[in-house]
C-alpha cells in the first residue's frame, strides 16, 4: 500500500540519476562536475564481508570502500554496527515519508553550478568545508561572504598550502595556536612561523594562509573575528581556497562527511553524507562517522567502519525503495529524504510540546512542514534573504526565485494508515529520534544508557584507527 501511495506522489518527478544523465545545455551539472564517480564493487565481496549485515550488505560498497571494509577487524565492526542500526526496509519507509524533499541535492547542485559556473567546484568545496557544526542557513551565508571577500581580494592563493594541510598541526598554526596537553593554546606569530617553517613551509605561504584566516574571520557570523572561525573549518577551507584551477578532480577533503557533502553538492549520486541528523536517526553516536586516517594521495577522506556501515545501509535502502516505486533512487536521495523527515519530526514535535511518536500518530507532520527544510537552491535565489546581495556583489546571478506550489499531501499520515509494517517503521524511527535527541540535549548518562552495549563496543573500536589530522565534525 505504502509503495503505491509513494508511486502516485512521485510520479513525474525526474530521478536524480536521470537528471544528471542529460544535463541542461550550457550550465548543466554534467558540464562542470570535476571527477568520476566511484562504482559499486562487483563480484564476491572479500572474505568476512559476504554475510555482513542482515541481507548481506557487503555488495553495497564502492570499489575503494570494499578494500577498506574487508581489512583486518573492519568486517566485524561493520557487522556489529549494522545489527544496531535500523533495517534498510525501515530506512526506505522513512525516506518515503520525506519524499517532498527528494531532489535536495539536485536543486542545490543546479543552483551552485548555474550561479558560480567555473567556480562551482571551489565554492562547493568551501561550502562543505564550512558546514561542520552549523545550520544550512549559516553555512551558506558564511560561505558566500568568505568567497566574496576572498574573490574581491584578488583571489590570494598559494597551492603549496594544500599539501601543508596534510601536516599535523599545520592548520592550527595558521590561527597562531599549537596543541599543548591536548588543548589548543595561543602562541606568538613568531613561534607559529618558526613551527611552520620546521614543517617545510615558507614565510610566504604562512602569510598567505594568515591572510585567508583573517578574511574568514571578517566574513563568518560572530563578533570575535578570527576566534569565530571554528577549528574544524580551517584545514579544509585552506584546501578549497588554494586548490589550483582545473585540478579539483585531485581534491580530497579531510573527513568523510565533508568530502561526501562536497561531492553530493556537485551532483555525485553514489557518495553518502552521514552527519549529525543521520546519526540521530540511526541511533548511534555521531563520533562513529569521524575520519579515521585521511590520505590525500589516495583520495581517501578517512572513512571508518561506522561510515562504511551507514553507506551500505543507505544504498541498500535505495535499492529497496527503487523496487517499491519502480524507478531508480540513489543513496544521496535516500539521505536527503531521511534527513529532512528526521529533522522536522523532532523540531515540529518540540515546538508543539509532544513526542515525535505522538506527532505522527495524530497526523501532525504534513508535507508542507517537511518542505520548509531549507535547501541551498531556494536560499541562493531567495530575494528576501541575506544571500543574494553577496552573490551579486561578485558579479554572479543566482537566477529567478520560483516559490514552491502549495502542498496539501501528508505522506506520513498515508504511510501510518497503510499497514502494520510501515506504521511500525515510522513509530520506531520517531521513538528512536526522541530518545537519542533527549539524551544528547540533556543527560549524557541517558545517552550511554540508550546506546546498546554492542553499540558502545563498536564506538570504542571505531577509535582504534588514527584520527584524521584535522577531522571536521558535522
Amino acid at each position: 500500500m505504502a509503495g503505491r501511495l509513494i508511486t502516485k506522489i512521485t510520479k513525474g518527478i525526474p530521478s536524480l540519476n536521470r537528471a544528471l544523465d542529460k544535463p541542461p545545455e550550457g550550465k548543466g551539472i554534467g558540464s562542470i562536475y570535476p571527477f568520476e564517480q566511484a562504482e559499486l564493487a562487483t563480484g564476491a565481496p572479500p572474505s568476512g564481508l559476504a554475510d555482513v549485515g542482515r541481507g548481506g550488505k557487503g555488495r553495497f560498497f564502492t570499489k575503494p570502500e570494499i578494500t577498506k571494509a574487508g581489512r583486518g577487524a573492519n568486517p566485524g565492526k561493520i557487522d556489529n554496527l549494522l545489527e544496531i542500526m535500523p533495517t534498510a526496509k525501515e530506512m526506505a519507509t522513512v525516506a518515503q515519508a520525506g519524499n517532498v524533499k527528494r531532489g535536495w541535492y539536485r536543486t542545490s547542485a543546479e543552483a551552485i553550478v548555474s550561479t558560480f559556473e567555473e567556480d562551482s567546484p571551489r565554492f562547493a568545496a568551501l561550502l562543505a568545508a564550512l558546514s561542520p557544526q552549523t545550520s544550512v542557513e549559516s553555512n551558506l551565508l558564511n560561505t558566500i561572504n568568505v568567497f566574496k571577500n576572498w574573490a574581491q581580494g584578488q583571489r590570494l592563493a598559494d597551492p603549496s598550502l594544500v599539501g601543508m594541510m596534510d601536516n599535523s598541526g599545520a592548520a592550527l598554526l595558521l590561527t597562531n595556536r599549537k596543541t599543548q596537553n591536548r588543548r589548543a593554546v595561543r602562541i606568538s606569530p613568531e613561534e607559529a612561523l618558526k613551527r611552520w617553517e620546521d614543517l617545510g613551509g615558507t614565510k610566504e605561504s604562512y602569510d598567505t594562509g594568515r591572510e585567508q584566516i583573517r578574511i574568514m574571520g571578517d566574513s563568518v557570523e560572530g563578533e570575535k573575528g578570527e576566534d569565530s572561525v571554528l577549528g574544524a573549518w580551517v584545514g579544509n577551507s585552506i584546501r578549497a581556497l588554494n586548490q589550483p584551477e582545473g585540478q579539483f578532480d585531485k581534491l580530497a577533503i579531510s573527513g568523510p562527511k565533508v568530502d561526501s557533502f562536497y561531492r553530493n553538492l556537485l551532483g555525485n549520486t553514489i557518495e553518502v553524507t552521514n552527519d549529525t541528523w543521520m546519526a540521530r536517526y540511526m541511533g548511534v553516536p555521531q563520533d562513529i562517522f569521524a575520519g579515521t586516517g585521511f590520505n590525500r594521495a589516495k583520495m581517501d577522506p578517512g572513512k571508518g567502519p561506522g561510515y562504511l556501515a551507514a553507506n551500505a545501509l543507505t544504498r541498500n535502502a535505495a535499492e529497496i525503495l527503487s523496487r517499491r516505486i519502480g524507478e531508480p533512487v540513489s543513496g544521496p536521495e535516500i539521505q536527503e529524504m531521511v534527513w529532512s523527515w528526521a529533522k522536522r519530526v523532532v523540531e515540529v514535535a518540540r515546538n508543539q510540546g509532544v513526542t515525535p511518536v505522538e506527532l505522527i500518530r495524530r497526523n501532525g507532520l504534513p508535507d508542507a512542514m517537511i518542505q520548509e527544510t531549507p535547501d541551498f537552491g531556494n536560499l541562493l535565489r531567495d530575494p528576501e534573504g541575506p544571500y543574494r546581495k553577496g552573490i551579486e556583489d561578485i558579479g554572479r546571478d543566482p537566477g529567478e526565485f520560483v516559490p514552491a506550489p502549495p502542498i496539501t499531501t501528508n505522506v506520513t499520515e498515508e504511510i501510518m494508515g497503510s499497514g502494520d509494517a510501515p506504521r511500525r517503521d515510522l513509530k520506531r524511527a520517531a521513538g528512536r529520534l526522541y530518545k537519542i535527541t533527549r539524551a544528547l540535549e540533556g543527560d549524557k548518562l541517558a545517552l550511554a544508557a540508550f546506546i546498546p552495549m554492542v553499540g558502545a563496543q563498536v564506538y570504542m573500536m571505531s577509535k582504534d584507527s588514527p584520527e584524521s589530522k584535522d577531522s571536521p565534525e558535522s
